[in-house]
């Protein structure tokens, strides 16, 4: 640029002249030497000008200066009602900055850049409120700005013209061109600290989390927050149409009002705000081409700020920020003060009672307000309004990775800016007391004691080092003895400013501590107000327009829609991604999947991952989705128990679609319902000796699941300490595996139905064969495994599901090589016990002929061609003599000497259904139990009706219950009808109340009811005690107790 000049000695040379005059791209500046200090001040330089035309609008460009501009004037307000005098007076020719310079300094400066405060709606940044001598002393630049206020700078609207956060625009302007041209007064562009205090802290904060470029490098944000009481509004149309009307012109018409309206004395618009009651705050606007945007999205979802990312911040809050306020309304009005009122801003009223009946008792007790109370009075309404809002902005920044310097100003002293000004002696530090030991003001000119002075300087001290340094406290001296740590989330380490320094860790932590349970308690969390979840407010349009009811979650994927129940009063949140396939390795281990940048629309359930289903291949490597289901009485506030459903299918087929696992019956019992899909056949359950390709994925894709649902269900209202996992067949050997692995415990509670790891054939050992087999198959013939796995990686998803069918390989659960991410490394049945069933209440049971799909239909010349007690011997590989002898036996004890017939098909099943089912999750319940599982409970169904699923599914008109028939008594499914006859009616209520009362109580019976007569004992060290569910219920011991026992001395004598 032409009009710099190059060499900074020279700039620095002209800047400190008697008379200063900077050349800048708009023309000539001149300053004033300053008397209080060896510095120059340039005062009023406009950076930006307010549109005569439209003055709630954008700013214009300033124009280039006619002549040399004389930067004296630190007078210049914004249109507003001023604190102190409450008169009414400034001007719209008010977007102006202040520059103070140090004369000596030698390179270019660091530069601190203050926003001041004022609730938007009052405050300047002139010399008089904010001089800067203490500051500039330590060889820094400091500039503080101006911007519009009230209606001028925060009236939000559904139009272009005034689309709202007008003066947060302002400031970015003003920080642009400080970015641009600071240089040319001496300052570093590139060491800039942007600091705001109160108001001016939470316009710190909306910078930091805007999508505008980053124009400074650390940031000082003092007794604000985006958290904080009032930070966001929403827009509003009316607010044009009330100034309008009060000042004499009534119009429904916007632009009539704003027409109208500027046209008005500045002064009778602010008058009329202020009579009005109109608050000035930040708002998210809507988007318009051309119009440049500020907040698209409400700051408190925002949970990463990417900007802050090792971005130096300091951060902090007085010590009774309310101080002021408390004081002065009870003094004034002793008997109609009750800040705990101030709750039903955020509280639903139907609880509001509750809430302040709790928020009351835990501040006062049960004293009435008055000023015996005063202090715990000031505590609850700083805690509710500035510093529990404040310290959640430092968890974020925390989270977001910034590098952030914590304090606590506590001092009370002869410049306590505000304390001064009302004539107050109690002690504390109330909100913007801690200024007066930054900046000087005209009412604290000079004063002080030699104890106010050496908190001046170290405060002074600290904050310039910040600027320069990044760090307060660079090294240790005499006057700042203590070097100042950086906060972390596991240590809130805190500086506390008093008299004395000293070091903290976590500043009124149990205060903050009971404020984290009643936001999640009563409000849903800090960063969810009022989101009520499912049915959450979206305000949409103008405040004429609709509101629009849509169920909505933050999570920590991100927002993520879901759609109202057709079929009952519940929320569904379909298809949402926990994991992604890996594209070059879908065989492998699964990858996380990005967060969502947008609002994830949650509609679709109709994703499966690849299988056969009616002879025909169908499903997406895309299918790594979950589906939650939410009740309408779940909010994060009314945390329900969670029940989460992991189907079965062999391990093949399979998915936790609406179509099979519909919600409907379990929801009405308040809980929530989670379904996922994990991978199958060759890309769930290949396992090979290869770390790319390990094995089990398809139940590391479940622990990916249900690490997520861990993570993100509190956000959907359910309770992360009541996760019920429930498995059906391969699910529920699932179930069971991950109470065996080496992973974390992601659930408290568990129901098995109809599956165990000890059935044969779930496990295997490793098999580098099988993609030889299933590439041979698809025509491309290798003996190396890595080289038909790059083959098949490339494969048509479909041709390897269908080729793995053809050549009927089976693959399911695999002992794996240790390494790093395994799953299971030790085959389960070998593991005594099982170390995290300890303490942990299970569920499980097995139906009456599990295997009666096998044969019922089957012709009698089917039985001629079979020997099922030879297949099942095959597996075992025993001698000659211990085969027979085993064979025999078993044989003998199903069917006696009566030839494998159409006759025996009954026998068959049993013997089947034992050995595939029974036996095995009877060993399952004694290891349970062996575990330590106290609170164990065992059925047995065998209920025949009209939702009998796999009878349905098959056909069958046989009398017991097949295996997975259960299921159509606990889900909702398009195979069945929606008309439920009475008869079943009553099972399938039986049925879900069992299972839902287990997942919140951990009791499927914790009362008798008319439908639950009967008292479900649990499993005892002595007796086998189980429910048989059927029409006409009873407990009993020992099912089946015969066959059982044969099993065992079948084992013992030729299986071990």
């Amino acid at each position: 640029m032409s009009f710099m000049i190059p060499l900074v000695l020279l700039l620095i040379q002209r800047v400190y002249s008697d008379s200063p005059i900077i050349e800048t791209p708009w023309g000539q500046i001149r300053g004033v030497p300053a008397d209080d200090g060896d510095y120059n001040m340039f005062l009023g330089i406009p950076y930006a000008r307010v549109d005569p035309d439209n003055p709630f609008g954008a700013a214009k460009p300033v124009p280039k200066f006619t002549g040399i501009f004389e930067a004296n004037n630190g007078t210049t307000i914004c249109p507003q009602k001023e604190e102190d005098s409450h008169e009414i007076r400034g001007t719209l020719d008010c977007l102006v900055l202040h520059i103070y310079v140090p004369k000596k300094a030698k390179i270019k400066l660091p530069v601190l850049v203050f926003i001041h405060g004022g609730f938007h709606e009052f405050g300047e940044g002139g010399p008089e409120t904010y001089g800067p001598n203490y500051l500039v002393r330590h060889g820094i630049i400091v500039v503080s700005i101006n911007y519009r206020l009230g209606p001028y700078g925060f009236m939000c609207l559904d139009i272009p013209e005034v689309s709202g956060n007008q003066g947060l625009k302002d400031q970015t302007k003003a920080l642009r061109w400080i970015r641009q041209n600071i240089e040319l007064f001496g300052g570093d562009s590139d060491k800039i600290t942007l600091y705001g205090q109160s108001s001016g802290a939470v316009s710190v904060e909306f910078h930091l989390l805007s999508e505008n470029e980053n124009l400074y490098n650390q940031a000082i944000v003092q007794s604000g927050g985006t958290y904080v009481w009032r930070a966001v509004e929403s827009r509003n149309n009316t607010i044009p149409l009330l100034l309008a009307s009060d000042l004499g012109f009534k119009t429904y018409d916007v632009y009539k009002a704003l027409a109208y309206l500027k046209g008005i004395e500045v002064e009778r618009v602010i008058e009329s705000a202020t009579r009005l009651k109109i608050q000035s705050s930040a708002c998210i606007e809507k988007k318009f081409n051309g119009v440049e945007g500020f907040l698209y999205v409400d700051p408190v979802t925002i949970k990463i700020l990417p900007k802050t990312k090792n971005l130096p911040l300091l951060v902090g809050i007085t010590n009774a920020e309310r101080l002021l306020y408390v004081f002065r309304t009870l003094t004034e009005n002793p008997l109609g003060y009750d800040p705990f009122k101030d709750l039903e801003r955020y509280v639903p009223q139907n609880e509001m009672s509750r809430a302040y009946d709790i928020v009351r008792r835990f501040y006062i007790g049960d004293a009435p307000i008055s000023m015996e109370v005063m202090e715990e009075l000031i505590d609850f309404d700083s805690d509710f309004k500035y510093t529990y809002p404040s310290e959640q902005s430092v968890i974020r920044f925390l989270k977001s990775e910034a590098k952030l310097y914590h304090f606590l100003f506590s001092y009370s002293g002869g410049r306590n800016k505000l304390k001064v000004r009302e004539n107050i002696t109690i002690g504390g530090a109330a909100h913007s007391d801690d200024v007066g030991y930054i900046f000087e003001t005209i009412s604290l000119r000079g004063k002080g004691s030699d104890a106010d002075f050496l908190v001046l300087d170290r405060m002074t001290t600290m904050w310039a080092n910040f600027v320069k340094y990044g760090n307060p406290t660079p090294e240790i001296t005499d006057l700042l003895p203590i070097a100042w740590p950086i906060a972390t989330t596991q240590q809130l380490h805190y500086l506390n400013i008093d008299k004395e320094l000293s070091l903290g860790i976590r500043p009124f932590h149990n205060r903050f501590a009971f404020w984290d349970l009643f936001y999640l308690h009563y409000i849903g969390s800090v960063t969810k107000i009022i989101m009520k979840l499912a049915w959450c407010l979206l305000i949409l349009g103008s405040v004429h327009g609709q509101l629009r009811l849509d169920p909505l979650v933050d999570t920590n994927q991100g927002l993520i829609k879901g759609l109202k129940a057709e079929d009952g009063d519940y929320s569904m949140f379909l298809g949402i991604p926990y994991a992604r396939v890996d594209e070059e390795n879908p065989f492998g281990a699964a990858q996380s999947y990005p967060k969502f940048v947008q609002i994830f629309e949650a509609y679709d359930d109709s994703r499966i991952c690849p299988q056969i289903q009616s002879s025909e291949v169908r499903g997406t490597l895309d299918c790594l989705r979950l589906n939650v289901f939410v009740p309408n009485e779940a909010s994060t506030r009314n945390k329900v128990p969670v029940l989460v459903w992991i189907h079965g299918g062999g391990f093949i087929d399979g998915s936790g679609t609406r179509k099979t696992s519909g919600p409907k019956y379990l929801i009405r019992h308040d809980v929530i319902v989670v379904t996922i899909n994990y991978r199958l056949g060759p890309y769930g359950f290949m396992c090979l000796d290869d770390p790319e390709v390990q094995g089990n994925q398809g139940l590391k894709d479940q622990t990916l699941a249900l690490r997520w649902i861990k993570e993100n269900i509190e956000y959907f209202g359910g309770d992360t300490n009541k996760i019920t996992v429930y498995g059906e067949s391969a699910g529920s050997a699932s179930v069971e595996a991950h109470i065996a692995s080496r992973n974390e415990n992601l659930f408290n509670q568990a129901i098995l139905s109809s599956g165990s790891i000890y059935g044969r054939g779930l496990l295997s050992e490793i098999d580098n064969s099988a993609p030889l087999k299933i590439s041979k198959h698809l025509g491309y013939e290798t003996d190396d495994a890595k080289l038909a796995l790059e083959f098949l990686k490339q494969a048509d998803v479909k041709l390897v599901i269908a080729a793995a069918d053809e050549i009927g390989i089976r693959l399911g659960l695999c002992v794996e090589n240790e390494s790093e991410g395994a799953f299971l490394t030790e085959h389960p049945s070998r593991i005594s016990t099982l170390p995290k069933a300890r303490n942990m209440a299970i569920l499980s049971g097995y139906n009456a002929y599990e295997t009666l799909g096998m044969y019922y239909n089957q012709p009698a010349e089917y039985f001629s061609n079979i020997d099922p007690f030879k297949d099942y011997l095959d597996q075992f590989g025993l001698e000659d003599d211990k085969y027979d002898a085993a064979y025999k036996a078993i044989r003998r004890f199903y069917i006696g000497d009566y030839p494998i017939s159409i006759n025996t098909k009954w026998a068959i099943t049993k013997f089947t259904s034992d050995v595939f089912f029974n036996y095995p999750t009877l060993k399952s319940i004694n290891r349970f139990h062996e575990s330590g599982v106290k609170n164990q409970y065992f059925y047995v169904f065998a209920y025949t009706g009209e939702r009998n699923l796999l009878k349905v599914r098959g056909n069958m008109k046989a009398w017991g219950a097949a295996h997975a028939d259960e299921l159509g008594y606990i889900f909702d499914m398009d195979i069945l009808d929606k008309d439920v006859n009475k008869r079943d009616q009553v099972i399938l209520d039986r049925m879900t109340s069992y299972w839902t009362n287990f997942v919140k109580y951990g009791n499927p019976t914790p009362q008798e009811t008319e439908l639950l007569p009967i008292v479900w004992p649990t499993v005892a060290e002595d007796s086998l005690n189980y429910l048989q569910i059927n029409t006409n219920e009873y407990t009993d011991a020992a099912p089946n107790n015969e066959r059982h026992v044969f099993w065992e001395v079948i084992e013992e004598l030729y299986l071990k």
